[in-house]
């Protein structure tokens, strides 16, 4: 429904109404009853999961049919272009739809299939790929944009998000595919400081930054915003004039150097703008000691702090004020009269 990818995912349903008003929704659903062909119930699911986006769907017995229909698109692989995906995401919004679309979702199941090792002929790794690539999809549904901290930790508790970083240090890094970082990366936003905390507990910056070298420049532009949001979720729960807390780590794990060649790389614009940004938050109260790197990241960032998209420059101007409680760090950002963000 055009509609759907008109208006923000928040919203709801800009035809809902409509549609209603001619019992639109009611004859959708005996269409789908029907079981004319696979294409006409998938589209009638799709189209009643799109119409109640953040709406409940209030027949109950409506509401558990296209779910699970919904649910079984996803984790049967027929979904090419993401449309129940996204209509699971809507539906996911209203409260009773996510009490009903959790039945069918096992966060512990899930886990434990991430863990599986990749092994058997080249069909059976295949098999074992489009299988977990789909399950990250239910996870990405449920959880993107969704400020829902509560849900997550439960998620983690039962070890999705260590079954990932075991994925990622181990698997064969062209085997790793869009879909299943994308799975993790709804960890890491929206970011708070609450689930920075759990996620950098679980030491993930070696495992995202092995990711750098994935052939997959989509892949690695999720890896560093992964990262991105792991720190910027760091440093908005910690004290502003203080080292951000996971420098050391970050450091420790050769983080530093390689984020910085990921900036020099170029690989694309927003995988460079979430290294200049990562660079400069991890680098709150410390001077940038590298004069080349200094001049670089800063110059960078001053380009982007009136970025049009308000998120990005929210972040870059953030990435400034951190550096900029360094006075070596502060002289450089302020050549040329450049001022420092307030707000």
């Amino acid at each position: 429904m055009a509609g759907t990818h008109s208006t923000e995912s928040k919203e709801p349903h800009p035809y809902y109404d409509a549609v209603q008003e001619c019992n639109g929704i009611n004859k959708i659903y005996s269409l789908f009853k029907r079981n004319v062909s696979d294409y006409i119930s998938q589209l009638s699911a799709r189209s009643i999961a799109s119409l109640h986006r953040g709406r409940e769907i209030t027949d109950l017995v409506m509401r558990r049919e296209i779910v699970a229909h919904i649910v079984l698109l996803i984790l049967d692989n027929e979904d090419p272009q993401n449309d129940a995906k996204q209509a699971l995401s809507g539906l996911s919004r209203n409260p009773t739809n996510l009490n009903e679309i959790m039945k069918s979702v096992d966060f512990e199941k899930i886990s434990k299939d991430l863990q599986q090792p990749l092994a058997g002929s080249d069909q059976e790794k295949k098999s074992m790929i489009k299988k977990l690539g789909c399950e990250c999809r239910i996870i990405y549904s449920i959880f993107k944009s969704r400020e829902d901290d509560q849900l997550r930790t439960k998620a983690i508790k039962v070890g999705i998000v260590d079954s990932f970083i075991k994925l990622f240090t181990s698997w064969d890094l062209n085997l790793i595919t869009e879909a299943i970082i994308l799975g993790f990366f709804v960890f890491t936003y929206p970011y708070s400081y609450t689930m920075s905390k759990l996620l950098y507990e679980k030491k993930p910056f070696p495992s995202l930054i092995r990711l750098f070298d994935h052939k997959d420049t989509d892949i690695v532009g999720d890896a560093i915003n992964s990262i991105d949001n792991i720190l910027y979720g760091g440093a908005i729960g910690t004290k502003a004039s203080s080292a951000h807390p996971y420098y050391k780590d970050l450091e420790a794990a050769g983080g530093i150097e390689r984020i910085y060649q990921l900036f020099k790389i170029n690989a694309s614009t927003f995988s460079r703008i979430a290294a200049s940004i990562c660079f400069g938050v991890v680098h709150r109260s410390r001077e940038v000691k590298d004069i080349t790197m200094r001049t670089e990241i800063i110059a960078h960032l001053k380009s982007i702090s009136n970025h049009q998209n308000p998120e990005l420059k929210t972040e870059a101007n953030l990435a400034l004020k951190c550096l900029s409680v360094n006075s070596v760090n502060r002289t450089e950002i302020e050549k040329d009269g450049f001022k420092i963000p307030t707000d």
